[in-house]
Order: C-alpha cells, then structure tokens, then sequence
C-alpha cells in the first residue's frame, strides 16, 4: 500500500492513502474547473499533479538511498535517469585452440593426464581403489588398493 501523506503514529491509521489522496485532489480540481466548463480537465490535471507530486517523493527517497551507499538505488537511479547501461564484455581468445582425441589413450595415461591437471589447478590428490566382483569375503585378486601415485 502506498501512501500521499503521512504522521509519527506507526500504526498508519491517520496516513492517507496514495489513491484516496490522487482522488480527492482530482474532486477539488474538478469542482474549482466547474465554475468555466472544465470540469473534466482540471479533474485530470489535478490526478496528474497529485501523481507528479508522489513521484518526485519516490524520487526524492531512491535519491536520498542513492547517497547514503544503497548500491541497488545507485544502478536503477543511474539506468533509469541517467540512461547508463552496461556495456557487453567480449571475450577475445587469443592463441590456438588445440582439439585432442582421447578416445585412443589408455586408462592410464588419461588417469596421468587428470592428476597432472588436477595439480597443476591446485586440486587435492585423489587416492583410487580398484574394486572388483568378488564376494565380501574374498580379498580382491590383483592391484592395490590406493594408488601410489599420490
């Protein structure tokens, strides 16, 4: 709910509300605009006054908002008055773009290829262990089970 005019009291009971307030103003207009046969102008350009008015009061809080570090005030006071926008950022690659298959590589060598990028970008090592379809009770056949490479 919006409000045109407001009081110290903080359950708004007194507050006028926006469009109670737009209309009266309009009514007042209206009733001055009678006395010549503009009646219906001066209801309009008194709805509009009273709209002018509630606007410059928003105004007046984003811009107060604005000031006082609000950033999100800043951007849309920024975009909306003073027609900033933000300009796209293109990227630019420069250099060859190397394409490798390696559809054709070992386990192994793919493995060796993911824990030399993994350190070099700063990853944990990683520790595999080799599992097998033996049951529960059998020890698995071969390998170990962390990898030594770590």
């Amino acid at each position: 709910m919006h409000y045109a005019h407001s009081t110290e009291t903080q359950d708004c009971s007194d507050w006028q509300i926006l469009v109670c307030h737009l209309r009266q103003v309009a009514l007042r207009a209206a009733a001055l605009g009678n006395k010549f046969g503009a009646a219906k102008a001066a209801a309009l350009a008194g709805w509009l006054l009273g709209e002018t008015k509630a606007n410059a009061q928003v105004a007046g809080f984003l811009f107060n908002a604005a000031k006082n570090g609000n950033v999100t005030a800043q951007i849309f006071w920024l975009k909306t008055r003073a027609k900033w926008r933000e300009s796209p950022v293109e990227l630019k690659h420069s250099g060859a773009i190397a394409k490798n298959d390696l559809s054709d590589l070992p386990d192994a060598e793919l493995l060796d290829i993911i824990y030399t990028l993994g350190r070099e970008v700063g990853l944990a090592p990683v520790k595999t262990i080799e599992a097998s379809l033996t049951s529960a009770d059998e020890p698995a056949a071969g390998g170990p089970l962390i990898d030594a490479r770590n």
